[in-house]
């Protein structure tokens, strides 16, 4: 039976785990309501008001299931098989695409950011002068730019993990749109990783092939100081420059804990650094890896065949140290498992097309990533699936 306690907790679930990240709900202020939410959960106020309607102290009927939003993600994340007891709490809310994400419904969740991105365009939220008339408070306008700029990087983000085009084309969003605050300095640092997507996938799919185009030698590495420039942009607190030194996990248990070396690092800006970095990483292994794609490819572009590897072994590196010394990873694995499969699959192919430059280098790289997900696929259904594919190709390799 879930109690007022419990529903504080997973507001603090919430918060740290997706709010750090995308600060389009004010969880705090939710907990602090949390008795009224459980009791509308609950279904002892059985009345329906019109949305938007103050139905119980302090709450409308839109925040109330936004909480129920808020509640249901914060369940799968920390048990991301029992999505049964959390599927009653969604049914009536309409945006729900982070609830699909970490329940490894990449397609949902690509499809209701859709939906909040073409209600975002059509109240006008992309233009600076149409928020400024609908809102007339500070306050009311920082928090409707916050929630336009969450949806930009999350259709950004779901674009590329379907491979299915944007909604939002940074050609239609005012310049002059006020961008989030310092408070938000992630979120700040995503909306320029976004613009940085979108060059990128100009590049790659700018002929709606599924797999990419061909990248040239000299767009690749307009593309690589472009990523390198973002990177550098990232506010000291934020950066990850040596993973060795750098991540050092805090302890699971607590979600105020820092870290013994680093005392002033909680857990989740440490899974902010990591997230940030693997961007980065990721970003340059889809401008390279069209150079392990094939024998000859391999050999009339070794150095940069050799690079699009380096940074698929640095990701495997990061993500298994990542595991091994918290609970970061298995917390969110749907959202690392996407750098772990387009990091595998890099080394996949530079073994199978190179073997003899690849497969004794790789070898540790691709064992790790597979005692990870090995590891992984004993509490959750995105993990046990991408076990099975991973498996599938041991033999293979193990011939090579």
């Amino acid at each position: 039976q879930c109690t007022v306690d419990e529903v504080e907790r997973l507001f603090e679930v919430f918060q740290e785990e997706v709010e750090t990240v995308y600060p389009v709900v004010d969880s705090q202020r939710l907990a602090s309501h949390a008795g009224s939410i459980l009791e509308y959960i609950r279904g002892r106020d059985g009345s329906r008001q019109p949305c938007g309607r103050t139905v119980h102290a302090g709450l409308t009927d839109k925040d109330l299931e936004i909480a129920k939003v808020a509640l249901a993600t914060a369940m799968v994340i920390e048990a991301p098989q029992a999505t049964a007891r959390t599927a009653s709490l969604i049914e009536s809310v309409e945006s729900h695409s982070l609830y699909y994400f970490h329940c490894n419904e990449d397609l949902l969740a690509w499809r209701t950011i859709g939906h909040a991105a073409r209600a975002a365009l059509e109240m006008g939220l992309h233009r600076k002068t149409t928020v400024s008339t609908m809102f007339r408070e500070q306050e009311q306008q920082q928090e409707a730019t916050r929630v336009f700029w969450c949806i930009y990087v999350l259709d950004r983000r779901w674009s590329f993990g379907t491979s299915l085009p944007f909604t939002l084309g940074d050609r239609d969003i005012d310049p002059e749109l006020a961008e989030p605050d310092s408070q938000h300095d992630y979120l700040r640092c995503s909306i320029r990783y976004g613009r940085l997507c979108s060059n990128l996938w100009d590049a790659l799919f700018s002929h709606g092939q599924a797999h990419g185009n061909s990248i040239s030698n000299e767009t690749a590495e307009a593309l690589n100081a472009q990523t390198q420039a973002w990177f550098d942009s990232i506010p000291p607190r934020l950066r990850l420059r040596n993973p060795q030194s750098d991540l050092t996990p805090a302890s699971s248990t607590s979600y105020s804990s820092t870290s013994p070396s680093h005392p002033d690092q909680p857990q989740a800006l440490l899974r902010l650094r990591a997230l940030l970095y693997l961007r980065a990483n990721h970003t340059r292994l889809l401008i390279y890896r069209q150079h392990l794609t094939s024998p000859a490819r391999v050999r009339t572009s070794s150095g940069r065949a050799d690079l699009a590897v380096t940074i698929a072994r640095d990701t495997v590196d990061l993500l298994a140290r990542l595991h091994a010394g918290s609970d970061i990873y298995a917390r969110q694995q749907n959202g690392f498992n996407y750098f772990l499969v387009a990091a595998v699959a890099a080394i996949f192919l530079a073994v199978c097309h190179a073997p003899d430059a690849f497969a004794e280098p790789c070898r540790d790289s691709f064992g790790a990533a597979v005692a990870l997900v090995r590891d992984l696929s004993r509490f959750s259904r995105a993990s046990r699936r991408l076990w099975r594919s991973v498996r599938g190709l041991l033999p293979r390799l193990r011939r090579l």
